[in-house]
């Protein structure tokens, strides 16, 4: 979370990862608030060895954003679900990368499974909001 930038040359820099840069940056000012003014949350153990997850959720609950990096894939590893924190559990939220909707009692108490990961050192992004309020 935060601001990193970029060590690249643009002059030995492809066009299609030109167009990434671009995307990333879009990505980065749209969620700039939230990040810098939600509530951060780690969810992963500092000793868990397979995944680094945290989340950030707006002071009224009704957006979140969770992040997470799948270390070193597994052949036969199923994923590890997390219970994620800071919601309010009578909200439902709809994350738009699963395109799918779970009250926010379900989040908390039971949690979700993280992607397995496609490949070493995988990195999600999950965008949740709230789409009815009970």
């Amino acid at each position: 979370l935060g601001t990193y930038g970029f060590e690249l040359d643009l002059k030995k820099t492809s066009e299609e990862d030109k167009e990434k840069v671009k995307e990333s940056i879009i990505n980065y000012k749209k969620d700039y608030k939230l990040i810098y003014s939600g509530n951060l949350f780690r969810l992963s153990e500092f000793e868990d060895v397979r995944y680094f997850i945290m989340m950030v959720v707006s002071s009224d609950q009704k957006e979140a954003i969770l992040i997470g990096e799948k270390y070193l894939s597994e052949a036969d590893f199923l994923g590890k679900k997390y219970k994620l924190e800071g919601l309010n559990p009578n909200y439902n939220y709809y994350i738009r990368e699963l395109n799918e909707v779970y009250s926010g009692e379900t989040l908390i108490k039971f949690g979700l499974f993280m992607p397995k990961g496609k490949m070493d050192f995988y990195s999600f992004v999950w965008h949740l909001e709230v789409v009815n309020e009970e």
